[in-house]
């Protein structure tokens, strides 16, 4: 699943004179050498290892420590989903699953990305075809863009045991009651989405309006994922929509997504905002219009910095600001940047977030 569409803009600042060293896990011999072989063709790419099964995979990944990780779904014996899952509790590494099924099944992008993986694709047509030179070189990009993305052991670190210093309050924001909740994610956003709206109660009513970067195909699937897994509805913004409580608004693929009054949403064209429609940077900055400090702003795990500059807007007009710690995050750009201007009253474990947005919600200043 490409669900963020910075990893090729991001890729481009990549040496491709940077050797990618890559371990290629498939059952298949056949599927092993198939790649092997693309991967020779494409610079700065340097096949290191495969592996058919699952403790092949884990040895070879805790001995050769590669850059990234190739991974194939259906394995004898384990999964690539188990595979991967002991892969990033053990010996974190960047993982692209690549699959002969479907990739744009959410059923499986959405389990993949929970257990860690980055990416999803689809295998390579065969060489004859007319499209195997532009799908091999997009693979490559693709690889050497995830190569670089941080990624961290998939374990929630214990509460507080060593409090970071930048998990702090900065500031008390406005005592109004929060109207709106926006949030913005990239890389890795989906399963932080998912496991935040799944933990606030059915009490907590204020509507949410997210910017989850997403590449064209997918949004329809994350919806309704989403909706499914969390129980709250999830509506696809088209056009002027008016707010409800307790619905989750996304906007539309390829548009910008802004509020447009004190109880709608709505999308719009627009050129790309730091490489990205739609933009965090949009929405944090239409809410703070609209909304002033009722508003309570979240920044998620992603690559990049979207989202930082609408969550100084937001801090300005005293709205509550929060950011996903960096040590938890897939790729950690996105609240780092926030954190590094000063726009996040409260960095927080993933973990801690609902909590704190019903506490800024319920309480005001008492979060």
């Amino acid at each position: 699943m490409r669900c963020c569409q910075d990893r090729f803009l991001q890729g481009s600042r990549v040496s491709e004179q940077e050797t990618v060293r890559v371990l290629i896990v498939d059952d298949s011999a056949t599927a092993r050498a198939a790649l092997r072989e693309a991967f020779a063709g494409e610079p700065g790419i340097q096949v290191v290892g495969e592996a058919a099964d699952a403790p092949s995979a884990l040895a070879k990944v805790q001995r050769l420590k590669p850059d990234l990780v190739t991974m194939d779904v259906y394995m004898k014996g384990c999964s690539g989903l188990e595979i991967s899952a002991e892969i990033m509790h053990a010996h974190p590494t960047p993982i692209l699953m690549v699959t002969g099924v479907d990739p744009k099944d959410p059923s499986l992008v959405y389990e993949a990305l929970r257990v860690g993986v980055l990416e999803v694709c689809g295998k390579l047509p065969a060489p004859a075809s007319v499209t195997y030179v532009q799908r091999r070189a997009e693979l490559g990009r693709l690889v050497r863009c995830l190569a670089k993305v941080p990624v961290v052991r998939r374990r929630r670190p214990a509460p507080r045991e060593a409090p970071s210093p930048e998990a702090r309050v900065l500031k008390t924001p406005s005592l109004i009651p929060p109207q709106i909740v926006v949030i913005g994610a990239s890389t890795g956003g989906p399963p932080i989405v998912c496991e935040l709206l799944k933990q606030l109660p059915t009490s907590f009513q204020i509507p949410v309006a997210l910017v989850q970067h997403m590449a064209d195909g997918f949004t329809s699937g994350f919806a309704r994922w989403l909706e499914g897994q969390t129980g709250r509805r999830v509506t696809i913004v088209t056009e002027r929509t008016a707010l409800e409580p307790g619905v989750v608004y996304i906007g539309t693929e390829g548009r910008h997504f802004e509020v447009v009054g004190p109880s709608h949403v709505a999308t719009f064209e627009g050129p790309e905002h730091n490489y990205h429609r739609p933009s965090a940077d949009i929405l944090f900055r239409s809410a703070a219009i609209h909304f002033g400090s009722a508003v309570i702003g979240v920044i998620l795990t992603g690559m990049g910095s979207d989202g930082a500059d609408g969550m100084r807007a937001l801090f300005n007009a005293g709205a509550w600001t929060f950011a996903q710690h960096p040590s938890t995050c897939a790729a950690d750009g996105m609240p780092r940047t926030a954190i590094a201007n000063g726009s996040a009253r409260l960095v927080l474990m993933p973990e801690e977030l609902a909590g704190a947005m019903v506490r800024a919600g319920t309480r005001g200043s008492g979060a």
